[in-house]
């Protein structure tokens, strides 16, 4: 089935955009930043600036306010030439803000879902080295200050300037 039908000029005009970006961008250096196993700061941050970081999300937020099919073939664009930054967007997106935005209170919405300018609460943060590959375990410990507490990140201690979160953010320089 195709989306063909449910797609505007302006919807077409994004997805030309955001394929522009990526070939300019994110197919040049895909395959090396795979084979090094590292991590893409200068595309993401580059996907901050384009506005892809944002964009389902409301503009008195600091988001785009784009609507949700612009925001699916954004990730679907990025995922022909990289998995890697489509899922980043993606969780960017759904896992940190979007849960914010749709369940949070005025003053959590206030707090937590980043200007431009600022790091985006619920980043995913990659492991630290010397631990098994992908996402670590969210773990409940005893308490913040006891033995054996551990963070969110399920690491030892709190995370809170890991590298996704230094990228993780709106723009509210594109449409």
């Amino acid at each position: 089935m195709s989306i063909e039908p449910w797609l505007t000029d302006e919807h077409r005009r994004f997805q030309a955009r955001v394929r522009e970006f990526a070939l300019a961008k994110i197919a040049p250096v895909a395959r090396e930043l795979d084979e090094h196993s590292t991590f893409p700061f200068e595309t993401v941050r580059a996907m901050a600036e384009e506005g892809l970081l944002g964009l389902p999300i409301p503009r008195e937020l600091g988001g785009q306010g784009m609507d949700t099919l612009s925001y699916i073939l954004a990730v679907e664009e990025l995922a022909k030439h990289d998995a890697s930054h489509a899922i980043t967007v993606s969780a960017h997106t759904t896992l940190g803000t979007s849960p914010i935005v749709t369940f949070g209170t005025k003053e959590q919405r206030e707090k937590w879902v980043p200007p431009e300018s600022e790091p985006a609460p619920g980043s995913v943060s990659p492991n630290p080295p010397r631990t098994r590959p992908g996402p670590a375990p969210i773990r409940a410990g005893p308490g913040r200050g006891r033995p054996g507490w551990r963070g969110a990140t399920g690491c030892p201690a709190p995370r809170s300037s890991s590298p996704m979160r230094a990228w993780g953010r709106f723009s509210r320089s594109r449409p």
